[in-house]
């Protein structure tokens, strides 16, 4: 939920009343919409109790299921009725208009639209689908099967909802919500009669709140289904179901009464669906709603082809690519839609600023006769303008914006440039401006222009490429590996860190007789993953073999390229087109940089993102070194697979698993889930392949080990490092006997400081925890902290490229970082990021956030342990954790209620239970300044 939208959610409490917020509807609504509201008893999977549908408010149908025996012919009037829908929509069409890139195609002027309660109605339709579709085909019967027609049209409608944008099935609870803002729960705004009882009550003057209190009144509500209401079921179903089984003179009168008891109980849900109907029926329609629906009728005419062409129904389970594909088309339909509301709608755009997924400023220069120089030297007019902004960023520069006051113009990120008070990002108009002589002026800014940028739809229109289904690597069950001999590696002088620790030098040996596929290498935090992917590419490249690197960020990228340089490896830096390396990487020697890998075939090891070996075809290696192998997802690592034939995988398992802002539980399960990580695919797939786990930390200090093996590491001990000169904090100046000043010394004297603040729900932005955060890092450099460890025996002052400040969000770092600029000069260096951008950094000293200070909830993101075990294993010396009171109380209001899925292992610590072990080991350091 992003802070205006939780801003409005607290009015409307205050109020009582709903608050509107997207004043332009952005889903198309029918004409004349199918409302289908489906039920079935509680506690079955997915046998159907009854289905109201219709096209007319004043005349829903009731079709009823007997309580035994066959459904089919339920089922067979269910087919009817919607294939009957569907083919009212399948007459005439009209031709597309053929482009540059795709010629014309007809499509229908028209396309089915159903209705349904709400989400759970959606899945249950999915359910129902499948069961249906994949119904035996009875080889007797020369005709189709209606039934198994129909659960394939469910599964279409129902896949086509999981889309963000799309219209053909329409959760009319998410559609409400998308307009309007209640102060309840978005649990309760699941809910139909509470959710338009806020919106839409029948007493205005009474408000939302009184009206959704009626009707939650037990003795009047009833669910909107698919399940009906448990106290229904035992109160009146139960005695008419034992009446039937039990009685088969009474059956038909049981019947009579079912359909009566059961019209009773959907009726009120078909009044609330046309009632929401009317509502939502009256907002403008946006402009990007038209597009959208053209889309919507080229999907269904194209899927209306498809029974004539082929006529299999859709597969039980997504194989490697499909699920791939899946979710990168849901994941592109999320952001697109996004981006297309962003240009309509000014209060997306305004939500979009919160989260720094857009942003508005002053134009502040102008340079109108810009020109770039194509590949034939011709003269393109390229306009540059920069832009001021003081709202937080997200954005990176290669990006694409477009701006809603010019919808046809697309503007690229050229830089992004931080300063004291805002800051300058430099745009180039790369698309509406016209040609050189035919100029379009108009999508050129004047100074001090105030526009608002948001990111361009047209981003998300490229799919990535995946392999063919025949063409699966061995990572994902592709054709086995056909073990080769590689010439013998001569491994170099090993390092002090392999010196100590023998499993880390063992795997490096090894390569040169590996008959697996590959090895993974897993490691708690400072235990050497960096070392190790660096001696490896060492090891390969002095014995004649050719690798690629692959990391997660571009950070990572340039770290390894500088740790390879000191051992002059001849080393690539493969770069997108749109990126440039820091100065001191490109000045490297036996370093080249390039856009493409003809830059760089002398090179025995390149390294790049795995987004960039994505783009990268026909080309193979003998190994692939993938490091922070368990932030990699799987569907990444299979556009990636082809690349080579045997891989180390490296990283940690106790931290950040991949992530995706879409559901994606149609997936879990599958060994090749496209949301697992990288590691988890590759061993359900090779279950063979070699596993090493590294048991010392470098990085972390003796007293760091016990909370971060204990929370994060349960099944995986490790220990620090033998030998470590004594880590030391001491002080040259003396203390003031503040909370942060105590903080500071307990964290010397013990490694770990709590420091906390009075109990207050404060959401995401803190002020008073920031300034206390940035006080604790100013008074660590006032005293002149002196810091003493085996890289500096006699010790060295910290400076601020010595500390960092650990948060969850990003908006919380740019607000600490505008804090900074204003109030703390001296901290200027201090690192101030997310967990996601620290994971890999070490620092002599951190100050952390905890995730759930604060919080009226303890949401998943919050609770992920990986998220706390980043923040508390970045530092070589000591941690300082910032938090308010209560998390422990938080914590038992909100115990773990994540979904359990057959077949999903995971190596990861429970949240839940990783924030309670963190809370014990950090009580007897806690600070409290109340």
């Amino acid at each position: 939920m992003s802070l205006l939208a939780s801003l409005l959610r607290m009015r409307a409490a205050a109020t009582g009343h709903a608050q509107p917020t997207s004043r332009l509807r952005h889903l198309h609504l029918s004409d004349r919409p199918l409302m289908l509201l489906p039920l079935k008893q509680s506690g079955t999977a997915d046998r159907p109790l009854a289905v109201m549908i219709g096209t007319d408010p004043a005349h829903p149908e009731l079709l009823l299921a007997p309580p035994t025996g066959s459904t089919t012919p339920m089922l067979t009037t269910l087919a009817t009725r919607v294939t009957a829908y569907i083919a009212v929509h399948q007459h005439r069409r009209e031709s597309s208009r053929a482009t540059t890139t795709r010629p014309a195609q007809l499509r229908f002027l028209a396309a089915p639209q159903l209705l349904v309660p709400n989400a759970d109605a959606v899945a249950y339709l999915n359910t129902l689908g499948r069961d249906l579709r994949l119904r035996p085909v009875d080889a007797a019967s020369a005709h189709p099967d209606p039934i198994r027609h129909l659960g394939q049209w469910l599964t279409y409608f129902a896949h086509r909802a999981e889309l963000a944008g799309t219209s053909a099935l329409i959760p009319v609870t998410e559609f409400l919500t998308m307009h309007w803002i209640t102060g309840q729960s978005l649990l309760e705004d699941a809910d139909l009669a509470t959710l338009l009882a806020w919106i839409d009550p029948p007493h205005p003057s009474a408000g939302g709140h009184q009206a959704a209190l009626h009707a939650q009144d037990p003795a009047i509500h009833r669910s909107a289904g698919p399940a009906t209401d448990p106290a229904f079921d035992t109160d009146r179903l139960a005695p008419l179901f034992h009446t039937y089984r039990t009685r088969p003179g009474e059956r038909a009168r049981c019947l009579a009464d079912l359909r009566i008891l059961v019209a009773d109980y959907l009726h009120p849900t078909w009044e609330r669906m046309w009632q929401a109907y009317t509502l939502l029926q009256a907002l403008p329609e946006a402009d990007g709603t038209r597009s959208r629906w053209k889309r919507e009728r080229a999907e269904f005419t194209n899927y209306t082809d498809y029974p004539a062409e082929d006529g299999r129904p859709q597969p039980a389970r997504d194989n490697p690519v499909a699920a791939a594909i899946g979710l990168a088309i849901r994941e592109h339909a999320a952001a697109a839609f996004a981006a297309e509301r962003a240009l309509d709608d000014p209060f997306t755009r305004a939500e979009l600023r919160t989260t720094g997924d857009a942003f508005a400023g002053t134009v502040t220069t102008v340079d109108a006769d810009h020109l770039k120089y194509g590949s034939g030297k011709r003269a393109l007019w390229r306009p540059r303008f920069t832009v001021a902004t003081t709202d937080p960023l997200r954005l990176e520069p290669g990006q694409l914006l477009a701006c809603h006051a010019h919808h046809d113009a697309r503007y690229t990120i050229r830089a992004i440039t931080p300063r004291d008070n805002d800051t300058l990002v430099d745009l180039e108009v790369t698309a509406g401006m016209g040609t050189l002589t035919r100029p379009r002026h108009a999508v050129l800014p004047d100074v001090d222009d105030l526009l608002v940028c948001t990111l361009a739809p047209d981003r998300y229109r490229r799919m990535p490429e995946f392999p063919a289904s025949d063409q699966i690597p061995w990572t994902h069950a592709g054709p086995p590996y056909s073990p080769h001999t590689p010439p013998a590696v001569n491994q170099p002088s090993p390092s002090a860190h392999g010196q100590a620790d023998a499993a880390l030098r063992a795997t490096t040996e090894q390569l040169s007789t590996l008959i697996h596929p590959g090895q993974v290498i897993n490691a708690p935090p400072g235990a050497g993953k960096t070392t190790k992917v660096t001696d490896t590419a060492r090891a390969l490249a002095h014995g004649g073999e050719s690798c690629i690197v692959i990391t997660q960020t571009n950070t990572q990228a340039d770290d390894l390229v500088r740790r390879l340089a000191k051992y002059h490896v001849p080393t690539g830096r493969l770069i997108a087109a749109e990126r440039t390396v820091p100065p001191d990487v490109q000045a490297l020697p036996g370093v080249h940089v390039g856009h493409h890998l003809e830059d760089l075939k002398t090179r025995r090891v390149i390294v790049g993102t795995a987004m960039k070996w994505a783009t990268v075809r026909e080309h193979r290696w003998p190994w692939a070194i993938i490091d922070e192998a368990y932030q990699m997802r799987s569907d990444t690592l299979l556009r990636i697979g082809g690349l080579f034939d045997q891989a180390l995988f490296v990283g940690d398992p106790g931290q950040l698993d991949p992530f995706s802002m879409i559901t994606t539980d149609r997936w879990a399960g599958l060994p090749h889930d496209p949301m697992n990580s990288a590691v988890a695919v590759v061993l359900a797939q090779n279950p063979d392949l070699p596993v090493h786990t590294l048991t010392t930390s470098w990085r972390l200090p003796p007293n760091a080990i016990p909370l971060i093996r204990d929370a994060f590491y349960p099944a995986a001990p490790f220990d620090a490092a033998p030998r470590q000169v004594e880590r030391a904090l001491t002080f040259t100046a003396k203390g003031w006997r503040t909370p942060a000043d105590k903080a500071i010394e307990t964290a010397a004297r013990t490694g770990w400081a709590l420091l906390e603040l009075p109990a207050r729900i404060t959401h995401r932005i803190d002020a008073e925890a920031f300034h206390t955060a940035l006080e604790t890092a100013a008074r660590l450099l006032e005293r002149q902290t002196t810091a003493s460890c085996d890289t500096h025996p006699q010790g060295r002052i910290l400076k601020p490229q010595d500390l960092a400040i650990g948060v969850a969000h990003r908006s919380q770092a740019h607000h600490i970082h505008t804090l900074m600029a204003r109030h703390y000069p001296q901290l200027r260096g201090v690192t101030v990021d997310t967990a996601n951008r620290l994971q890999g950094r070490e620092y002599s000293v951190t100050i952390v956030l905890h995730p759930l200070s604060g919080r009226w909830d303890a949401s998943a993101f919050h609770l992920e342990a990986g998220r706390l075990c980043v923040l508390a294993s970045r530092h070589r010396h000591a941690c300082i954790v910032i938090a308010r009171a209560g998390i422990a109380p938080l914590l038992d209001s909100h115990p773990s209620n994540d979904p359990v899925h057959l077949g999903v292992t995971s190596t990861a610590p429970d949240g839940w239970e990783a924030h309670h072990t963190a809370l014990a080991h950090l009580a007897p350091h806690t600070i409290r300044t109340h």
